[in-house]
């Protein structure tokens, strides 16, 4: 914790430092470069790092479900306050007050508006990692408060973070992001995924999904997540596959190719295979499925499987500002 200002903006590695045993520190700050010594550090500060009870993010409470890196001086009522702005985090509910009226110059996230429902007043900003580092550190870390997988907090130059963001006449709110990797030689389009508790079960998860694979196929690219997948992940990405694939085949007759669905939902062929095996369309979905293999269905079969998935919340192709949206694969 900082004591001249409010509110810490990012912990990196001073308050990594602090956490750290005293024949720790050196090593983990001089070697933060080299890709080992990260791995190491993260095993390192997973051990001693603890599990926030809760945060104050607006207008919100919200228990915590899993420890990120946060020192414990900085939450001593069991409380962390954090700035749904510029997400540092603060002790106090005074000090968050100061910080907002003084210091905090954000009412949005550092980068271009490159999507907006104009209903719903939901707002898409697209932060670049490597501009705006310490808003992605503490983005991450908010993140790694529920989710426990993710590992990484100070590498994010390489990534790319999409953020959700519901707006008012306060400002923008963020409802949750996903990040993708600029260059990903594997092909990924979404490398983690979060909606914060008070906006989950309101479809914004298949609405960043669907944002994601909207980008791809503006860049001509196929797209499928990071593996591994969590179970909610992989239940997630198999009920948008499956709705995506079935929208398709009902608005088609006949047989069609596995290449035909690929071309036009810009998912991977081994991903459609899931979906189609899911919906009861195909017997087996191998890893090697060929494109050009053929699926032929009844438009009541059809009709029935899409009836039994429910319905998505889908981004809306008119609300992208492709102008404003940089190329996903920037360095």
């Amino acid at each position: 914790m900082l004591r001249r200002r409010s509110i810490t903006t990012c912990p990196g590695k001073r308050a990594l430092d602090a956490a750290m045993p005293p024949r720790k520190r050196k090593r983990s700050i001089e070697t933060r470069d080299d890709d080992d010594c990260l791995r190491r550090m993260d095993l390192e500060s997973a051990a001693l790092m603890r599990r926030v009870p809760r945060i104050e993010l607006g207008r919100f409470v919200i228990d915590t479900w899993y420890p990120s890196p946060y020192p414990a001086s900085a939450y001593p009522d069991g409380t962390l306050y954090l700035c749904e702005r510029c997400l540092g985090y603060t002790s106090s509910k005074r000090f968050l007050q100061h910080h907002k009226r003084t210091e905090c110059a954000l009412r949005k996230p550092p980068g271009p508006r490159v999507y907006y429902e104009k209903v719903d007043r939901l707002a898409l900003y697209d932060v670049d990692g490597k501009l705006e580092t310490t808003y992605a550190q503490n983005l991450c870390l908010l993140a790694k408060l529920f989710m426990d997988q993710k590992t990484l907090y100070y590498d994010v130059t390489r990534f790319r973070f999409y953020v959700l963001c519901r707006v008012d006449d306060d400002g923008s709110h963020i409802v949750g992001y996903f990040s993708k990797e600029k260059m990903s030689p594997e092909g990924y389009n979404l490398s983690c995924i979060v909606v914060l508790p008070p906006y989950q079960r309101h479809g914004y998860g298949s609405l960043l999904i669907s944002i994601s694979y909207a980008i791809s196929a503006h860049d001509g690219q196929l797209g499928t997540p990071e593996r591994p997948l969590s179970a909610l992940g992989q239940a997630a990405y198999v009920e948008y596959w499956k709705h995506c694939v079935l929208r398709e085949l009902a608005a088609t007759s006949g047989v069609v190719s596995i290449a035909y669905l690929t071309d036009r939902t810009s998912i991977l062929p081994q991903d459609i295979a899931v979906a189609l095996l899911a919906c009861g369309l195909l017997k087996t979905a191998s890893p090697e499925i060929p494109a050009t293999q053929t699926i032929r269905a009844s438009k009541a079969r059809v009709r029935a499987a899409l009836e039994s998935v429910r319905p998505l919340r889908l981004c809306q192709p008119r609300a992208f500002a492709w102008r404003a949206l940089r190329p996903s694969t920037t360095p």
